[in-house]
């Protein structure tokens, strides 16, 4: 819905670009109502492959941005743990639960 209703996420880059995330994947998700991205929701066919895909795009960024720069003040430690898992096949069916939500991987703030 940021997207849709031009609410920025962060400030326009040098290029004019839009954010890492908005990608060709994306943007054919655009045709989801947002509502129907939900814990339980199954997709099929082309929907289910660009989900798949643009999930992995976003994750990808996540880790190679934010996750690999973010450093602890002072210290050369980064912010962020992360656990990258190999991206599996899309199934002919995909289910969003929790088994495919973790199959993305796993970003964690140590406690200290």
């Amino acid at each position: 819905p940021l997207i849709e209703n031009g609410l920025p996420q962060m400030p326009p880059s040098r290029l004019g670009t839009s954010p890492g995330f908005v990608t060709d994947n994306f943007n054919a998700l655009r045709l989801i109502n947002p509502v129907e991205l939900r814990i339980g929701a199954t997709f099929g066919g082309d929907t289910a492959n660009r989900l798949h895909r643009s999930l992995s795009e976003i994750s990808q960024l996540i880790r190679s941005m934010p996750a690999k720069y973010l450093r602890w003040p002072g210290k050369d430690l980064p912010i962020f743990e992360v656990e990258t898992k190999r991206r599996a096949a899309t199934p002919v069916r995909l289910t969003i639960d929790e088994h495919f939500l973790w199959s993305f991987g796993e970003l964690r703030v140590p406690p200290d």
